[in-house]
């Protein structure tokens, strides 16, 4: 929707609790824009604004004034709201044309009020065609759905434009949401309008409503739809206005059950979020063997097979057992992908989404049904219809990509040779795998849930107006919240019995890499859950992603602090000790982080790593016998580890032993640290030319992208001012220095 600074404005001076200063713009707001009808409304509100403040003055003690007060702050949430909403219909076409596709005839909240009989008549009469002769059932159930299909979408249109609800339509729209005369496809579509709604602009009632269809919804289709609409609704909630939702939530995640589901869930909008990727996979390392191997090509006559080639078996008679293995192959990773929970299919449909049919907007959250007016249209015959049908069966689509894919598939049925149509009716033959999905599979919690976010995200992602409306799976937010799809990061959440699975959600995030958002969920760690594990992100972040730490505000600022924490939790822990001489080291604290190094030698003495990094300590310290002691002794055992033979490199540079360390340089590859130090040897040695050259080579290769000024700037911060004590150490005068980097910054240039 389109932002408003006036309105923004308002919400933060009511999220302060100042109802004044709100009210104050509110009236601004009205006479700003006289067309939203709102001046009569507002001045309600500031009468009964100045009705409590004359009766604070006068000292009457009232008990329930704070009640009050909050009661007065939460309607003026919600004229702020409406006026929003009012200003969005007036301004925004799409919007616009919602509104008066729904609100025809000046049609208002009786018509949710009417949505529950008007539904189960289609039901019922729907059930009555079973009665009538055959030559005319099939044109009066077709009327039926076209006439649901209607009413159901223009009931999406009127709630995502409706304002803030009265309290007595939360108890209409559960008895719709819950009744089992209602479709359950019928209510899937009306929760998804809920929710989009609540998620657009907040609307207590409306958040309430999900909540109370997700605790009381026996079927599980329409209960993850309200479990996903209150999380998300969550996001754009101002607690501070409505403190009830606080308690309410605090409440919920008390029940093990719902915590479990919040964790599957957050892990599901990981898996999301990385659809994109999941399709470059798919691209470039998977498609290619299927087209290769496969045994069917495209003519203008439509899908032929292949001839098989008569010289194949004489010049290589295991190819075709070949092809079928890599073939195979190809499909069990796609397989293990979307095992693992990868929506392998956002790539191959996300084209398909230009079709009319996704104009609508409640198509998009409508559960594939083979009789929807829009499928049934396009079938000549119900052969082709059971082709589709049969096909679409086999494979774990999301309810999108099925409609995707019946309408893409009707256009080249066609054009199948006969016996391919018979094939991939009574086989499903060519369809991607899914591996073996049972009906208890698909009927599960998190199937389900899974199939309703790959609706959603394709919507969020691909709806051709998309930006009209608050998107979840957007990476970035507004300044300052947390983005939509990581909800473990919500404010609501913070203090709740959710943070005991806020350990388990960070080490999700830190296998994924994922450490900025782990970095915005540690962050709504209360002081009560900052326990071992806690310091030991936070530690490990602003050690070793100290750019993220520092941009998204981890609290934590000192990683030898929280190493330190960690190991008060934990004296003797190795992975503890580990972080804390890192931290040390990055700290140029040598000489504690060699001491660090020598205890984790003597509590895990095989451990080569432990010696590497005492080694390095005593290196940066000016030890350099002692260890080249150990080094020598490590690289004769592992005399392929390229990371002994740089530390013991360095070790020789910095005891003057050149021609032993240029040796080991000689037999390193070529990574950018390798050309700095053997660059470094070569200077000492003498050799300037040579060291130049590795110098510009280490510059360009580290800084490949910048220009040749910045890499000059590099050249000294990099090269000179990081190693300014080493250099001066091996008879290198400040002349000398300033001489080689005017030398390295030609070098680039040239």
């Amino acid at each position: 929707m389109e932002k408003n600074s006036d309105i923004a404005y308002i919400y933060d001076q009511l999220a302060q609790g100042d109802v004044r200063s709100a009210i104050d713009c509110l009236e601004s707001f009205a006479y700003k824009y006289p067309e939203l009808r709102m001046s009569s409304t507002i001045e309600q509100v500031r009468s009964n604004y100045v009705l409590m403040i004359d009766y604070w003055r006068k000292g009457f003690k009232d008990s329930s004034l704070a009640s009050v007060y909050a009661d007065l702050l939460g309607n003026t949430y919600r004229l702020a709201s409406d006026a929003y909403l009012k200003y969005v219909v007036s301004h925004e076409s799409f919007f616009s044309s919602l509104y008066e596709h729904s609100h025809v005839n000046g049609r208002d909240d009786s018509f949710l009020a009417s949505a529950q009989a008007e539904l189960e008549e289609v039901v019922s009469d729907l059930a009555l065609t079973e009665l009538v002769p055959a030559p005319k059932r099939q044109q009066q159930r077709e009327a039926l759905f076209k006439r649901r299909a209607n009413f159901v979408a223009c009931l999406f249109d009127y709630i995502i434009t409706s304002g803030q609800w009265a309290d007595g339509l939360v108890d209409t729209m559960k008895s719709l949401l819950l009744s089992p005369t209602v479709d359950s496809l019928d209510q899937q579509v009306v929760v998804s309008a809920v929710a989009l709604s609540a998620l657009n602009v907040f609307d207590v009632n409306k958040w309430r409503l999900l909540v109370s269809v997700y605790r009381e919804a026996s079927d599980e289709a329409v209960r993850q739809r309200a479990f996903v609409g209150w999380v998300f609704a969550l996001w754009k909630c101002q607690v501070s206005i409505f403190p009830d939702v606080r308690r309410t939530v605090s409440e919920l995640v008390e029940d093990a059950k719902v915590r479990s589901e919040l964790v599957d869930l957050q892990v599901q909008l990981f898996y999301c979020m990385n659809a994109e990727s999941d399709n470059r996979t798919i691209e470039k390392e998977i498609m290619p063997d299927i087209i290769q191997h496969n045994n069917l090509h495209m003519t203008d006559k439509g899908i032929e097979e292949r001839e098989d080639d008569p010289m194949q078996d004489i010049l290589d008679s295991e190819a075709a057992e070949r092809n079928v293995d890599k073939l195979e192959e190809s499909f069990q990773k796609m397989m293990d992908m979307q095992k693992a929970g990868s929506d392998i299919y956002f790539g191959g449909f996300s084209q398909m989404k230009r079709f009319p049919f996704f104009d609508t907007i409640a198509h998009w959250f409508t559960p594939y049904y083979p009789e929807h007016p829009a499928i049934t249209a396009m079938y000549d015959n119900e052969n082709e219809r059971d082709v589709s049908n049969a096909m679409i069966s086999k494979v774990a689509f999301c309810n999108s990509d099925k409609y995707s894919f019946v309408i893409a598939f009707q256009r080249i049925v066609k054009k199948l040779p006969a016996h391919v149509r018979e094939l991939l009716k009574n086989s499903g033959e060519f369809m991607p795998p899914t591996g073996e999905l049972t009906d208890d599979d698909r009927s599960t919690p998190a199937f389900v849930r899974r199939i309703y976010l790959q609706d959603s995200y394709r919507f969020f992602r691909l709806f051709h107006t998309r930006s009209s409306f608050n998107n979840p799976f957007n990476y970035y937010a507004d300044d300052g919240e947390v983005p939509g799809y990581l909800c473990f990061a919500y404010p609501v959440f913070k203090g709740t019995a959710l943070t005991q699975c806020f350990d388990d959600i960070v080490a999700c995030m830190f296998k994924r890499k994922l450490f900025a958002d782990a970095v915005m969920v540690l962050n709504n760690y209360v002081d009560e859950a900052k326990r071992y594990h806690y310091y030991m992100y936070c530690g490990n972040l602003l050690v070793h992603h100290p750019g993220l730490s520092a941009q998204y505000g981890l609290k934590e600022t000192d990683a030898i602090e929280c190493f330190n924490h960690a190991l008060r939790l934990k004296p003797v822990d190795v992975k503890a000790t580990i972080g804390y001489a890192r931290a040390l080291f990055f700290a140029r604290r040598y000489e504690e982080a060699a001491q660090c190094y020598a205890d984790l030698m003597k509590q895990k003495p095989g451990q080569k790593s432990f010696v590497i990094g005492y080694c390095t300590c005593l290196t940066n310290v000016g030890r350099y016998e002692e260890a080249q002691a150990l080094l020598f002794k490590l690289n004769y055992e592992e005399n392929d580890n390229a990371t002994v033979k740089r530390v013991l490199a360095r070790s020789l540079v910095g005891s003057g032993k050149y021609e032993q360390a240029m040796k080991l340089y000689e037999t390193l590859g070529q990574e950018p640290d390798d050309f700095v130090n053997r660059a470094y040897c070569e200077w000492f040695m003498g050799d300037v030319q040579a060291a130049i050259e590795h110098f510009a080579t280490y510059v360009s290769h580290r800084y490949p992208d910048d220009d040749a000024e910045t890499k000059r700037r590099h050249s000294m911060a990099d090269i000179i001012d990081s190693e300014y004590d080493f250099i001066l150490a091996h008879g290198i005068s400040k002349a000398e220095i300033h001489l080689m980097v005017d030398a390295v910054r030609d070098a680039i240039l040239r």
